[in-house]
């Protein structure tokens, strides 16, 4: 496997008030403690959660809840793909899952000036009998390459059937990625890239944030 690198940008502070520097020690006196990607971080309790980002196997994984907001996602992606006006536009081929399930893969494809590539629709919902009922999670992807379709929509089959509903400030039993409302099930021993990101605002001091982030890379030369 190759070699990973990681590189986490912690606690980046903002607009510092000079008040803020005597009130550091209490303010990291209590802590709550946060999943995102394969870490754990400690946050002072005052702050606020306001944003969470992740790129997992080259695509930014998103969540909503309700049957309704699942339905109207999924319907817009095989509308969009289906009536696609461009010439170079990703143009529907097919639906990987029967109709009305719990999830689906809508698969496009593209003449992009003489070369073929593929999109990726990608929508999995928590089954109304496991914890998060209700909760979804979806992906898109555009400029596959035709080559390698098969091999990417069994990948998308293996992150769907992955996904797990996570309560904000669950940490995971089992070894995985954690997105926001949820966890990938994964060992991590596959070789790609992976971004997770967290964002806080301090609640007495709103001028002050705290972004963190963290990025795996895989290269093939030995790491320093």
């Amino acid at each position: 496997m190759n070699p990973r690198i990681v590189y986490l940008l912690g606690l980046t502070l903002a607009w510092l008030a000079p008040t803020l520097y005597a009130a550091e020690p209490v303010m990291f006196d209590k802590t709550k403690t946060y999943c995102f990607g394969r870490y754990l971080v400690d946050i002072p309790v005052e702050a606020e959660l306001k944003g969470q980002g992740n790129n997992y196997y080259a695509a930014s994984i998103k969540s909503g809840k309700g049957m309704p907001d699942f339905t109207a996602r999924m319907n817009a992606a095989l509308t969009k793909r289906k009536n696609e006006p461009g010439k170079h536009g990703f143009k529907y081929v097919k639906s990987v899952y029967p109709e009305g399930g719990d999830r689906q893969i809508v698969v496009g494809k593209a003449d992009l000036w003489g070369s073929t590539a593929y999109s990726i629709d990608a929508f999995v919902r928590m089954s109304l009998q496991k914890t998060g009922a209700g909760q979804f999670f979806y992906l898109s992807e555009e400029g596959l390459p035709a080559n390698d379709i098969d091999a990417i929509v069994d990948n998308y089959r293996q992150i769907l059937a992955a996904i797990r509903y996570r309560g904000e400030r669950e940490i995971p039993s089992e070894p995985g990625f954690c997105i926001a409302n949820g966890v990938i099930a994964n060992d991590g021993k596959t070789p790609q890239a992976e971004n997770a990101s967290l964002a806080f605002q301090l609640k007495k001091n709103p001028d002050v944030w705290i972004r963190i982030e963290s990025n795996v890379l895989f290269r093939s030369q030995p790491s320093l």
